[in-house]
């Protein structure tokens, strides 16, 4: 599933791959303004995970979570990434 917005001659879409990194990225921020310094965020996506630990830094969204990541370990927070395969 992917999701797409279409008016008159203007589309605009977002693969699904780029939706959960976007989920994830929304993610870190609300665990940087927590006042707790354990989290951890689970995600059905193995593909996502293996972009994250394979630093595919092509992509710009991957490059945006990896920084959000190590800012937050570099404030003290403790978060895990934690794959649970979808049914």
């Amino acid at each position: 599933m992917a999701s797409a917005v279409i008016f008159t001659d203007c589309v605009k879409s977002i693969s699904i791959f780029r939706g959960e990194l976007y989920a994830i990225s929304i993610a870190t921020g609300l665990v940087r303004h927590s006042k707790d310094s354990k989290f951890i965020i689970f995600l059905d996506s193995l593909s996502i995970l293996q972009a994250l630990l394979g630093f595919r830094l092509e992509l710009d969204l991957v490059q945006k979570v990896i920084k959000d990541y190590t800012q937050l370990v570099n404030s003290g927070k403790t978060t895990a990434l934690c794959w649970i395969p979808s049914m």
